[in-house]
């Protein structure tokens, strides 16, 4: 549901979706490979098959508003919330064997179940400021965004089968219950000033001001597999982790724009507080703080009208979230250990691109060459290890296990070339292209490298026929995508809208199907180390057919207004790490 309402010089609108998913079954099989020499009796070939379902309801609503003081001042406000439930089913059932005689070392089943709690808010208040002067603009602004998480899983086991070299290892499989709760909250405060000097020059200063406080809970609760007694609170494994991460940062840039060329140069300058704590668990508190400097330099060139050229050079600076960087040891499958690192350092990215620019009334085309390269990219790294060498682990074995964490890797290089086509084709037949290709090499400077061609495109034609029909067909392809470790294979998705529209265009209705050949897709991806390889097949039904229907009331066509710059925080790298 959407509405806008306008009184004056106030206008006000708000949207609200609610959306239920059921996920069919998706199969999956995976094994882990012993690559070693020579083989030690620690060493295992895993094999794994499961199946899981999950369902989730979930619900959105945000509202906005504008507020004209008068031709020269403008006030906006925005706020958003975002809740989601889900439920979860899995079982598997895995075995491991010798990678020397092939006999089997053990077999177990997991049975595992959970629910998770979500919910996510943001919101903006915006002061905007013009003056007399063209150009000339001071904005005021404030964000807060942040949500909580928790999460309430259990995992118990059936195990089948051991060798008396193996049961010390099998044992360690414990039914699980595991109580986890985040709660991530961030306040910015900005001020931006940019004004005009002469015809010829324009500088603009600005500081920004983050303060960030993340918190992780995680209890666990164990009892032996197979009984159905109470679960104990396992204090020594469990983990209570606090994050704070303040930044303080100034910016001054220069504009210059003489006949058909166009200059900019700017600096940044950040100043982050660190502070880490831990309420429970093992780790040691501690404090730090560091400086960075981030440039960035560009040139345009207007050929004429149409054509335009476009160099630049920028640093971007992406820190750790609190996924990549929360302690707590996740050993509910002791086969396959993961934890963050709260030792990771924010990474810095260069960039340098290229930009040729074509646009006409029919035809328009936009190309980039692009190289990029970071030094201390933040990567999610797994290898092969003994589970004694690992810290916070529970009853070690000494047996081989497979452990996820995140470093800082040595160095990550990406040259890319990309372009974008919007063609009318003829008066009711428009074509949208959008192309990428790059090569990418990824290099811990100690035993992983990886490196490989990537490249992805997207072909739309819209069509509009007689009496409001309009047709969409669609098509996206990718090949097969390499990281530091790992190499998932190539995808393509299709889809087809149909529209029509009645009175007036208010009533919409809208067809629409995606992969409606396809009765089962598959998703493989390998990760490799230096002593094992890893094979995942997940299997899932990829068709989705709909139709929505909308109904517009009213006259109102003006919308709120946006102030012309406001507060983006982007600087947070996603857990998963290294992806393009």
């Amino acid at each position: 549901m959407y509405a806008t309402v306008k009184q004056g010089k106030l206008t006000v609108s708000g949207t609200y979706s609610y959306n239920y998913y059921d996920g069919r079954n998706m199969h999956n099989n995976y094994s882990r490979l012993f690559t070693g020499d020579p083989v030690t009796p620690s060493a295992s070939n895993r094999y794994q098959t499961g199946d899981s379902r999950s369902y989730n309801h979930s619900h959105s609503g945000n509202f906005e508003a504008s507020y004209d003081v008068d031709s020269l001042r403008l006030v906006t406000a925005s706020f958003g919330i975002w809740t989601n439930k889900s439920n979860a089913h899995s079982l598997s059932r895995s075995n491991a064997m010798s990678p020397l005689s092939g006999a089997t070392l053990y077999s177990y089943a997991n049975n595992g179940r959970g629910v998770s709690d979500n919910t996510y808010l943001y919101g903006n208040i915006d002061y905007q400021r013009l003056f007399k002067q063209k150009g000339r603009m001071l904005t005021f602004s404030y964000k807060i965004s942040g949500g909580t998480n928790g999460g309430d899983n259990y995992s118990s086991y059936d195990v089948a089968e051991a060798t008396d070299e193996w049961l010390p290892f099998v044992k360690r499989l414990s039914d699980e219950h595991t109580e986890s709760s985040g709660r991530s909250m961030e306040h910015t405060l900005q001020a931006d000033y940019t004004t005009p000097i002469g015809k010829a020059h324009n500088v603009e200063v600005g500081a920004k001001y983050i303060l960030r406080d993340n918190r992780s809970d995680d209890d666990r609760y164990v009892r032996p597999n197979g009984t159905d007694g109470e679960y104990t609170f396992d204090e020594q494994y469990s983990s209570h982790y606090r994050h704070e991460n303040d930044i303080l940062a100034a910016y001054l840039g220069y504009g210059l724009r003489l006949g058909n060329l166009s200059g900019r140069l700017g600096a940044r300058y950040e100043h982050t507080f660190q502070k880490i704590k831990y309420e429970l668990g093992e780790g040691e508190n501690f404090s730090t703080g560091f400086d960075d400097v981030v440039p960035s330099a560009s040139v345009g060139y207007r050929i004429n009208d149409e054509n335009n050229l476009r160099f630049g050079y920028n640093m971007r600076i992406y820190r750790p979230g609190i996924w990549s960087l929360n302690p707590y040891l996740n050993q509910t499958n002791p086969e396959a250990l993961q934890q963050g690192n709260p030792n990771l350092v924010s990474e810095k990215n260069h960039n340098v691109q290229l930009t040729y620019s074509y646009f006409a009334a029919k035809f328009s085309v936009s190309c980039t060459i692009r190289y990029s390269f970071t030094n201390n990219n933040i990567s999610s790294v797994t290898s092969l290890v003994e589970d004694n060498t690992i810290e916070s682990v529970k009853n070690p074995t000494g047996k081989l296990v497979s452990y996820t964490t995140y470093r800082n890797i040595g160095r990550t290089q990406t040259a890319s070339l990309s372009s974008y086509v919007n063609w009318n084709i003829f008066k009711n037949t428009r074509l949208t292209m959008n192309l990428w290709g790059d090569y990418s090499d990824y290099n811990d400077r100690q035993s992983l490298h990886n490196y490989g061609y990537y490249g992805s495109a997207y072909v739309g034609v819209q069509q509009t026929l007689p009496k409001s029909w309009r047709v969409n067909v669609g098509f996206y392809g990718c090949t097969s995508n390499p990281n530091l470790q790992s190499k998932t294979e190539g995808m393509y998705n299709y889809n087809l809208n149909v529209q029509k529209s009645f009175l007036k265009d208010r009533l919409n209705f809208n067809l629409y199907a995606s992969n409606f050949l396809d009765a089962k897709r598959h998703y493989k991806s390998t990760v490799t180390g230096a002593n094992f390889i890893t094979h995942s097949d997940s299997s899932y039904n990829p068709w989705r057919i709909g139709i929505n229907v909308s109904w517009r009331i009213g006259e109102l066509s003006s919308g709120v207004k946006k102030v012309a710059r406001s507060i983006s925080n982007d600087d947070v790298k996603s857990a998963e790490g290294g992806g393009k």
